[in-house]
């Protein structure tokens, strides 16, 4: 007897144990959301800009790391290699990976919070009792006037992500699978 004389009822036990066996067995996909710099501009009116990944495994979202695909520092630019990047859910930091001579790039961006899968969180742009700037700015030595101070705004915002293919791809296949088992019941 082939599947397609079984009867409905039949078929519906099948398919259902079928995706049961696939979700158990399945193992854990790494997660990934996208992030960007929202209106992140310095007590000296530069904006900074950014894109990056957040990767991590379900469940255990702290514990994953993040790579910038796009930066854009005032006074410094966008050349990502000779960078050092820290990304933690709390907070951002940016510094050269070894020392040039008369040159400095300092930037630690603390937040508010922390962001997570389904949001994101606005940068600390307070100064402590003394007047220093718990987000930090400091860039010098790049051929621009050197930097130095906090923000004055910004916030790490949810890149907007599509649908991916895979999950029209299932949609369809079950309307589908819907469809014929209606037509198949009708006659």
């Amino acid at each position: 007897m082939n599947a397609l004389t079984l009867p409905a009822k039949n078929i519906r036990f099948h398919i259902a144990g079928t995706i049961l066996v696939m979700l158990v067995t399945a193992p854990a996909q790494a997660a990934t959301v996208s992030y960007f710099l929202d209106n992140v501009v310095t007590t000296h009116g530069k904006t900074m800009t950014g894109t990056f990944e957040w990767s991590y495994t379900p469940g255990d979202f702290e514990n994953g790391s993040g790579q910038f695909s796009q930066l854009y520092i005032p006074g410094y630019g966008s050349d990502l290699a000779p960078l050092s990047i820290t990304i933690a859910p709390d907070a951002i930091e940016f510094s050269l990976n070894q020392s040039f001579h008369n040159k400095e790039l300092d930037i630690n961006l603390r937040l508010i919070g922390a962001f997570s899968p389904t949001h994101g969180a606005d940068i600390d742009t307070s100064q402590d009792t003394n007047g220093n700037y718990l987000s930090k700015f400091r860039v010098a030595g790049f051929g621009s006037p050197g930097y130095n101070g906090g923000f004055a705004s910004g916030a790490v915002s949810l890149q907007a992500v599509p649908l991916p293919a895979a999950a029209w791809l299932l949609g369809s296949g079950i309307m589908g699978l819907a469809t014929f088992l209606r037509e198949r019941k009708k006659s």
